[in-house]
């Protein structure tokens, strides 16, 4: 089994002050989990936030930031990643007014750039894709595919959940971006009272077994735990899904 990190932004709650932060990555260490990506708060020192990761043993392997960030403040972006010691520089999805066929080719061309200058500092850049991605344009090309297709440095965070819910088959989409995917989010689905919720991996219904041989067939390095929303504790959610896929 690769290395699983958790997503903090299923503990957002938990993360709004470095108090809470230290206290949360000691819970996270206990548990098992070494690695995190840092989302769900905004990163304000990260000289701080690298004393209380190192205090902690815990390695942040990438983040998710505002794409404003990236394209105003890159030289920050930057030196923040590089103090932190972080693989790689992520968004959690393209801003709205990118949401249109024209918007999905500007914005390939504009994050490509960016992902061009990451790499020259030895940092990588990663877009995580929702649901919306997956609208066809023109009757033919989805969002994700215009993705892939124009830019050819940053790479992928495919997300389980959203590639499902937006009508794509996860293995094929995890066998279509080889190559492209250093990190992936592991994140489940399940149907109660006829609604579609999120749920702790492999206790809903999505097909890990698949996922699971694809991502190892496609060289994926980090697994990533992620639960939007979480029917319990946030921290017992993470618990159960670590635990089952230790025991997958």
């Amino acid at each position: 089994m690769k290395p699983i990190a958790a997503q903090l932004y299923t503990l957002r709650d938990y993360i709004q002050n470095f108090q809470d932060i230290e206290t949360t990555f000691k819970r996270l260490k206990t548990m098992g989990y070494n690695e995190v990506q840092f989302s769900g708060a905004k990163i304000t020192d990260a000289k701080e936030l690298k004393r209380i990761a190192d205090a902690t043993g815990i390695h942040i392997i990438c983040t998710h930031i505002p794409y404003d960030d990236m394209k105003n403040d890159l030289k920050k972006v930057i030196a923040d990643h590089q103090t932190l010691n972080c693989l790689c520089a992520g968004i959690g999805g393209m801003p709205t007014e990118y949401h249109n066929a024209e918007g999905f080719h500007t914005f390939a061309k504009e994050f490509d750039q960016i992902a061009k200058e990451l790499k020259k500092e030895g940092l990588g850049a990663t877009y995580h894709n929702h649901r919306f991605e997956f609208e066809k344009f023109d009757g033919e090309k989805t969002g994700m595919d215009i993705l892939l297709e124009e830019g050819d440095t940053y790479t992928f965070m495919a997300d389980t959940y959203w590639i499902q819910s937006g009508g794509g088959d996860v293995v094929d989409w995890i066998y279509k971006l080889r190559g492209r995917i250093q990190m992936i989010h592991f994140k489940d689905m399940m149907i109660q009272n006829n609604e579609q919720l999120y749920a702790e991996v492999m206790e809903g219904n999505l097909n890990w077994k698949g996922i699971l041989d694809a991502c190892e067939n496609t060289g994926i390095e980090y697994y990533i735990v992620e639960q939007d929303v979480c029917q319990r504790d946030p921290f017992e959610s993470l618990e159960i899904s670590l635990r089952n896929l230790k025991n997958a």
